[in-house]
């Protein structure tokens, strides 16, 4: 009989767990380490600060046209040529109406605005126009 032990992943070392925090460098994926255990989320709150502190010296990324059928967004870090694709089904039928500091300012078919955070996927409902 194989006996196969389960290792809990708030058991490894401290600084094991940083060198593994460090190498994340896309904010969405550091939110989804720090889902792994109570250590790993406080480490991934660390990296979060400091990479929102950089994001504000960082080029823009640009995000490609949206694919509906897939619901994944790609951006694309210009400098590098690197592409990210994330799920993001809070785009699907939506319409970017512009984008500043990391927000996406955002209309759906009722024409209500609001602001989207592609980071942290939260939402902003904006006061309607006055037409």
């Amino acid at each position: 009989m194989i006996i196969i032990r389960v290792r809990d992943w708030s058991e490894l070392p401290r600084d094991i767990s940083n060198l593994i925090g460090d190498r994340i460098k896309f904010l969405p994926h550091l939110e989804k380490f720090g889902v792994a255990c109570k250590e790993w989320r406080d480490i991934a709150d660390e990296r979060n600060k400091i990479a929102r502190a950089e994001i504000k010296s960082e080029p823009p990324m640009l995000l490609l046209p949206f694919n509906e059928e897939t619901q994944m967004a790609t951006f694309l870090e210009m400098i590098k040529g690197k592409k990210y694709n994330l799920k993001m089904p809070e785009l699907k039928g939506q319409w970017i109406c512009g984008a500043s500091k990391g927000w996406l300012a955002m209309t759906d078919d009722n024409l209500d605005l609001f602001l989207f955070s592609p980071l942290t996927r939260a939402r902003i409902k904006l006061p309607p126009l006055d037409p």
